[in-house]
């Protein structure tokens, strides 16, 4: 009698598996200018996006031979960021230099997918 009791207190609970969604991922783009020197786009991408100077030369030589390159590869979130924080960088840059070649610099965010 005591084990019909037990089970009949006994309460089973499924679990439920959730699916999650891996989020998108995003990128940087550097689009090529043709104007803006190398060594302006080499410090850019040290800079903002924390490149070594051989991976900064070889993504810059990728956009000048093939018209774009990618810079980051992240959240959409943290893509603009990014993206903001390079065109604010240029923009600081040309005040200081008093040249409008770091206003040539063009970057974009697109999903990858």
């Amino acid at each position: 009698m005591i084990n019909n009791e037990i089970k009949e207190k006994t309460i089973i609970k499924k679990k439920e598996r959730v699916k999650l969604k891996k989020p998108k991922t995003y990128r940087v783009l550097l689009h090529n200018n043709n104007s803006t020197p190398y060594q302006s786009v080499v410090d850019v991408l040290m800079t903002v996006f924390n490149k070594n100077e051989k991976t900064a030369w070889d993504v810059m030589w990728e956009c000048h031979e093939q018209g774009r390159s990618q810079c980051f590869e992240g959240s959409k979130s943290i893509c603009e960021a990014k993206l903001e924080e390079a065109n604010n960088y240029c923009k600081m840059k040309q005040q200081e230099d008093y040249s409008k070649l770091y206003q040539l610099l063009q970057f974009s965010v697109e999903e990858i997918d």
